[in-house]
């Protein structure tokens, strides 16, 4: 794992704090290349010792990539943007009563950011967020995204417009929640649109390359894959907010 040590401690330490409300944060333009892979059955085992005590296993196991550029924040304004990234499993969770359980949430493995305010507010909130050099560029009609960490390679996506079908588009969604567990608590995070000025959703093929030697790789059937993704772009406002915990 890339994520270090002092980063987990500084993350527990924080949560651990009596924290009333979480201010909302959140962007008025995000722009995201999306990628979900099927788990195969003979990996479950893998799956679920990836996954909390805290957390269900969920219907459909699915292991969830994506980097994402974010403009205009706020209530921190970062000059020019930020980037994160994520690597995610889907999973359930019983105190979350909002959600249908076939479908459920997401549970975040890796996050890597590239702006120190969005890691130091991802910490507060649970999220496994540490920092790195990422980028999201388009061209030739597609996009191009790289994260790397410690100046080693992490993972990259391209994308390429094609007219697939992506299934269970829903779950590609900004508003599916996410469970952070920390210290055995649970937060439900989930975006919240105030506001949806345009939204583009263009389905493609995605490209994935992963250099990581987590365990989750061990997920994957190959570390060069290719599957029906997303582009999207999304302008607006959209709050991130904590629905319980």
């Amino acid at each position: 794992m890339y994520r270090s040590q002092w980063l987990q401690k500084l993350a527990r330490l924080l949560y651990q704090r009596k924290v009333l409300g979480v201010v909302a944060v959140g962007s008025r333009q995000v722009t995201s290349v999306r990628l979900r892979l099927p788990v195969a059955p003979d990996r479950l085992e893998l799956y679920r010792s990836l996954l909390p005590p805290e957390l269900e296993m969920p219907a459909v196991p699915r292991i969830y990539f994506y980097i994402s550029e974010f403009q205009e924040t706020f209530p921190v304004k970062i000059e020019g943007g930020y980037q994160e990234a994520a690597v995610c499993l889907k999973a359930g969770c019983k105190l979350d009563s909002k959600t249908d359980p076939q479908k459920g949430g997401w549970f975040p493995l890796e996050m890597p950011v590239s702006a120190k305010s969005a890691l130091n507010s991802g910490l507060m909130m649970g999220y496994p967020k540490y920092m790195a050099d990422i980028s999201l560029t388009s061209g030739n009609g597609g996009y191009d995204g790289a994260v790397k960490v410690e100046g080693r390679e992490f993972f990259r996506m391209n994308y390429k417009p094609a007219e697939v079908e992506v299934t269970a588009l829903e779950e590609e969604e900004m508003t599916v929640p996410f469970y952070l567990v920390v210290g055995g608590r649970i937060n439900i995070m989930q975006n919240e649109v105030v506001e949806q000025k345009s939204f583009t959703s263009r389905p493609g093929i995605i490209s994935l390359g992963v250099s990581s030697k987590a365990r989750w790789t061990g997920l994957l059937d190959s570390p060069e894959l290719k599957g029906p993704g997303v582009l999207k772009i999304i302008t607006g406002r959209f709050n991130l907010t904590r629905r319980s915990r």
